[in-house]
């Protein structure tokens, strides 16, 4: 019982962090993704330090968990960082995609069902071992 509290808890603290990264007006959704060579030459431990590494480059702040394409199940990374002005995609590792995350309604919905997957994608079974990624410094 504790245990889901805490785990609650640490939900809704980051749920809270992404809210006020968005509503600052200079938020990023990142999509980082591997090429075939650094996914057959590292282990992801090794991925995930890389994706830790690179984010503290870009931004004081950032929140990213671990997903699997729905497809092929190919591994990659949805972040969601600060930033005064639009990230470079110096990502050496595969590819990026980045999008700017406005602040109209509809915006604000889109980024709401990223939170709430962002958040679950901590809790559900399949991914208990693996923790999300964020920086201690908030927006």
């Amino acid at each position: 019982n504790n245990i889901n509290h805490a785990s609650y808890k640490r939900t809704a603290r980051l749920k809270e962090r992404i809210r006020e990264a968005v509503e600052s007006g200079s938020a990023y959704f990142l999509t980082i993704t591997f090429n075939n060579e650094t996914l057959s030459k590292t282990n992801e431990k090794t991925r995930r330090l890389y994706i830790t590494r690179w984010l503290k480059t870009l931004s004081p702040f950032y929140v990213a968990n671990i997903d699997y394409g729905k497809e092929k199940g190919r591994e990659h990374y949805h972040a969601v960082i600060t930033s005064d002005q639009r990230p470079p995609k110096t990502w050496k590792y595969g590819f990026i995609d980045i999008l700017k995350v406005k602040t109209s309604e509809n915006d604000t919905k889109r980024i709401s069902k990223y939170i709430s997957k962002l958040t679950n994608h901590a809790i559900k079974h399949t991914t208990k071992s693996k923790r999300i990624i964020y920086s201690r410094q908030t927006k």
